[in-house]
């Protein structure tokens, strides 16, 4: 294998677009749940809204996803996206009062800026066999590094300045991603073109997925697993509250929660050369149950803190296993298309039905009882991954 520094281009350009598209992101939809319920939304429509941000991503992946594997740039889309997103976020404080005018904004923005992703990642692992120097884990690795740093700065901004800068700093944020999106643009040497007979078969991804029962297996599980890890993530803001926490208190807890994920990331090519990817996302699985459930009995707002950490084992593992046993089940030339369906799945439908349910099982019975709900949903899909196929043959891509 080639080798490089770990401080290459292409690991300097991936890992700036991670870092920014992550910050960008964190000043708008964590804040979302805190700003709706300062002026005055209950938990229902919050988990409506919520909710239909996973729509658009069940959308907005798997159709960008096939997009690029048809031949069209995966930075054009980027670019895009973000100067779609950028503006229409601008209009959400000004539309509070007109709840369908909310959906649509929130539809455009999650269908665009949510939806990229799985983007990114296809985009840095289509790229790693012309560069085996790029190191996926590393670069997502500095987006988490990003989004723990402006969690923890930008609480604590919100608390003394107020929501409406979330708005014009997620504006700003979106034309810092853009450059990087041009930097890596300009710089990536990849022939993106595919022969004809790889075009054709993109032109039907679901008679694909139809031939791979595991990845069947893998998405069924998987979603099920984050029904439960999106739901909590959704209503962490009110548990937070509920246990006296501000947005301080909130900050502090985005932090930790994906600071804990660099150093899982940052190993997880050498845990990926010496390890199964199935084995490692059977053992992160059982840290969502574990995260799930530490979220229904700890009993303080400081002890919610602090077991943000749970993050490094659960999402920080699960991430690049499941990017690269997507990618081995793939057909050639469909990574993309087959990373952003199982993304769409998991973060799609998981979140639809966590941040749903989470918000009618809030308002029936209250918070505690939707993370019992929850830890028995995240033990029912790792029980139906572990019992799942795990051979057979599939495409290489």
């Amino acid at each position: 294998m080639i080798k490089r520094k770990i401080f290459n281009i292409d690991n300097i350009g991936f890992g700036g677009l991670q870092w920014f598209y992550w910050t960008t992101y964190c000043t708008f939809f964590p804040f979302i749940v805190p700003y709706l319920k300062s002026i005055g939304y209950d938990e229902i429509r919050i988990g409506v809204l919520m909710s239909l941000i996973a729509v658009a991503c069940i959308l907005g992946q798997p159709f960008w996803g096939s997009m690029i594997d048809r031949n069209i740039s995966a930075g054009k889309v980027l670019v895009f996206s973000f100067l779609v997103s950028g503006a229409t976020a601008l209009l959400f404080p000004h539309v509070t009062g007109f709840f369908v005018l909310l959906i649509m904004i929130v539809l455009i923005v999650s269908f665009t800026e949510n939806s990229m992703q799985s983007i990114i990642d296809s985009w840095a692992m289509n790229n790693i066999p012309s560069k085996p120097w790029l190191d996926y884990g590393l670069t997502r690795g500095m987006g988490s590094l990003g989004y723990a740093i402006t969690a923890v700065i930008f609480g604590i901004l919100l608390d003394r300045f107020g929501y409406g800068l979330m708005f014009y700093a997620h504006f700003a944020l979106s034309f810092v991603t853009i450059g990087f999106c041009l930097f890596i643009s300009r710089n990536n040497k990849l022939t993106e073109s595919k022969p004809d007979h790889v075009r054709q078969s993109i032109s039907i991804p679901f008679l694909s997925i139809g031939r791979s029962p595991r990845f069947i297996w893998f998405l069924i599980s998987s979603t099920i697993i984050y029904i439960g890890f999106l739901g909590t993530a959704t209503f962490l803001p009110l548990l937070l509250a509920d246990k006296g926490g501000d947005n301080k208190a909130l900050g502090l807890a985005l932090f930790i929660l994906a600071a804990s994920e660099f150093p899982v990331l940052f190993a997880s090519k050498k845990l990926l050369e010496r390890y199964k990817d199935t084995t490692l996302i059977m053992v992160s699985m059982a840290f969502f149950v574990l995260r799930i459930f530490l979220h229904a009995v700890i009993p303080t707002a400081e002890g919610l803190i602090i077991i943000q950490a749970t993050q490094a084992l659960s999402f920080g593992l699960f991430l690049p296993s499941a990017v690269h046993y997507v990618k081995r089940l793939a057909p050639v030339g469909m990574s993309a298309t087959f990373i952003t369906i199982a993304s769409s799945c998991y973060f799609g439908i998981g979140g639809i039905l966590g941040n749903f349910l989470g918000g009618l099982l809030i308002d029936l019975a209250g918070i505690r009882s939707m993370l019992w709900c929850f830890t028995v949903s995240s033990v029912i899909g790792a029980f139906v991954f572990f019992v799942s196929p795990k051979s057979g043959s599939s495409g290489v891509s």
